[in-house]
């Protein structure tokens, strides 16, 4: 790999990580998706590559968007499993909130299932892009 080349890769890398960072933390649209991925195209093509530069870029980038694919089904399998979660903490809380007398054991309990409950519902509500 030449010089010019290592440089050229170097800018991509560096718009990619501000993509990134712009990213970070937010669930994204698949159309905000394509908006960042033509904001990169468009980037990659003010460089001028070459032909063997670009064969050499677009083969990393096609491994690259099969990581991100396979990550973003992870992702929102987990999002469905954290909601079922979130709806029988809901009721296990209810349930536990109408008993009649709770001995200190079951409060302590109680009180960990709502924490457990806010901060899951955090997560949830930041995925859906209810919260940031």
């Amino acid at each position: 790999m030449d010089q010019d080349t290592a440089n050229k890769i170097e800018k991509i890398n560096r718009k990619i990580e501000e993509i990134n960072q712009r990213r970070a933390g937010l669930h994204m649209t698949k159309i905000e998706d394509d908006l960042d991925r033509q904001e990169l195209n468009d980037y990659i093509d003010t460089l001028n590559l070459t032909t063997e530069q670009k064969s050499l870029i677009d083969s990393y980038s096609q491994t690259s968007v099969r990581t991100l694919q396979n990550q973003s089904a992870f992702y929102y399998s987990m999002m469905i499993v954290s909601v079922f979660i979130e709806a029988y903490l809901g009721y296990a809380i209810i349930d536990m909130i109408m008993q009649p007398g709770l001995d200190m054991l079951n409060t302590a309990f109680l009180y960990m299932m709502i924490a457990v409950f806010i901060i899951n519902a955090f997560y949830v509500l930041r995925f859906m892009r209810i919260m940031k």
